[in-house]
Parts: structure tokens; C-alpha cells; sequence
């Protein structure tokens, strides 16, 4: 389990196939209607609250987001203002892990550019590199294309297949191995 605060009302927390089995869920059967859902979000922010000693307030309404992730699952967790009259939600989505590979820097760099002025934030991904060519693992939301355009744009699509993704892993050189996205659009 990876918890994280990145801001005063926002936990994000990693779950690995082994902390679901502990909780005693699949990430199919995470939906707040069900009692278990509601009880292992009310534990995980107890968890999180002890373990960053952090002050979040679970009390008003909060927004529950569940992810796939390729080793589990990610949970963010946000607590709305008081007075807003919104329900609470819990909202899958299936992100697939896509290969770019790119022919050099100057062909990442320019992507990293672009990536700022896509209106959702993507912060995820793993960069590899092999002499002087790149290769991005992004994970990309199911039925959002265009980051997917954007990236077949500046780089090579080399597969979503777990031999392409283990492949990538094992035999290039990890540069980046969380939110590389994220740490390129600094950079870009």
C-alpha cells in the first residue's frame, strides 16, 4: 500500500493485488453501494490520517475515484466542500498500457510540450531508454484519444500486449519509474 496527500483534501492510495486479497476485495467489486466498498474507504482514510498524520476531513461529502492499475488499483479520495450538494461517487476506469517508442530526445521533448495543453491532467507512465531511443509505457483511460493521438503524433506505437510491456521492462534501462509524465511536462 502507497498513500499519498498531494493536497489537504486528496488522498491518492496504491493498492497491489496483495493488499486487495487483504481487504478481502477485487477492484470489480469496489462500488460504494456495497457495504464492504464503503468500510474499506472509511479504512483507508483512517490508515492514511494515522500513518501521513494528516488532518482530512472525511466528514462532508467526498469524491471516491477507483482506477485499474496493471499490479492493482488506485484510489483517490477527495473530500467536497461542505455546502456542496453533490453525491458521492465511485468511479471506475479501465486504463490500458500503451508502448511508445520515440527515435530520440528532440522527439520526446516536443511530446512533453504538447502534454501540457491537454485539458486533463495524465501524470502517470514509466520511461526506458535503449543508447539514444525512448520508450514510454503510459497507461491511457479507455475511450480518451486524445493523449493516444497525441503520442502516435511524436512516437512509435509498439504494443499494449504484457510480452511488449515485459519486454520493455526487462531489457531497456529504467530512466523514470513512476508519474514520468508528470516529471517530462516539468521538464518540457
Amino acid at each position: 500500500m502507497k498513500i499519498d496527500m498531494p493536497e489537504k483534501d486528496r488522498l491518492e492510495i496504491r493498492l497491489d493485488e496483495r493488499d486487495l486479497s487483504r481487504l478481502n476485495i477485487s477492484f470489480e467489486q469496489l462500488d460504494y453501494s456495497n457495504i464492504e466498498t464503503r468500510r474499506i474507504v472509511w479504512t483507508l482514510i483512517d490508515v492514511a490520517r494515522k500513518e501521513l498524520g494528516a488532518d482530512f476531513d472525511p466528514t462532508g461529502k467526498m469524491l471516491v475515484e477507483v482506477f485499474k492499475s496493471r499490479d492493482g488499483c488506485k484510489i483517490c479520495i477527495t473530500s467536497l466542500p461542505r455546502n456542496d450538494k453533490s453525491v458521492t461517487i465511485v468511479a471506475h476506469q479501465i486504463f490500458t498500457p500503451c508502448i511508445f517508442e520515440f527515435g530520440n530526445e528532440d522527439d520526446l521533448i516536443d511530446m512533453s510540450k504538447q502534454i501540457k495543453k491537454l485539458p486533463a491532467l495524465y501524470e502517470d507512465g514509466e520511461l526506458f531508454r535503449n543508447e539514444d531511443k525512448f520508450r514510454l509505457i503510459v497507461p491511457i483511460p479507455d475511450g480518451h484519444s486524445r493523449l493516444k493521438a497525441m503520442l502516435y503524433e511524436y512516437g512509435v506505437f509498439k504494443g499494449s500486449d504484457e510480452a511488449a510491456l515485459s519486454y520493455t521492462r526487462e531489457h531497456w534501462s529504467p530512466v523514470i519509474t513512476e508519474k514520468a509524465l508528470k516529471i517530462i511536462g516539468f521538464s518540457g
